[in-house]
C-alpha cells in the first residue's frame, strides 16, 4: 500500500520525476529504501540504503554502503519504483511513495 501516487505517462516521465523528487528533498534525506515493480507483475524485495543509477546493465539499485547492485534491467521493463524516504531529524507526511506508470488506457 501506498500512501502517495505518483503517475507518470512514460517510463522517462516516471523516472524524471523520482529523480526530480530526489533532488527536492535532497540534504533533508539520510537514506531511501526502493522495491521495483516490474511491468510483467513481479516485484522485488525492499533494497534498503540504495540508491538508483544507470550502468552497464540498465537501471540499478545499487547499496550505498557497499556498491553491491541488488537489482538490475531495463527502464522498460519497470512498472513502478515504490521508495520509503528517511530523513534528519523531521517528521513525514508519507511512508511509501510509489512513482507508477499510468495504465496503457489513461496514458494515450
Amino acid at each position: 500500500m501506498a500512501d502517495r501516487i505518483e503517475r507518470y505517462r512514460s517510463s522517462q516521465a516516471l523516472l524524471e520525476g523520482l529523480q526530480a523528487f530526489l533532488t527536492e528533498e535532497g540534504e533533508g534525506l539520510t537514506h531511501v529504501n526502493y522495491r521495483v515493480l516490474l511491468k510483467d507483475g513481479s516485484e522485488t524485495p525492499w533494497f534498503f540504503n540504495a540508491r538508483l543509477q544507470y550502468g552497464m546493465e540498465g537501471w540499478q539499485v545499487l547499496s550505498l554502503e557497499s556498491g553491491q547492485v541488488f537489482w538490475a534491467g531495463p527502464l522498460a521493463d519497470i512498472a513502478a519504483f515504490k521508495i520509503r524516504p528517511y530523513y534528519r531529524a523531521r517528521c513525514i507526511g508519507f511512508k511509501n511513495i510509489l512513482f507508477s506508470l499510468l495504465p496503457p488506457e489513461e496514458a494515450e
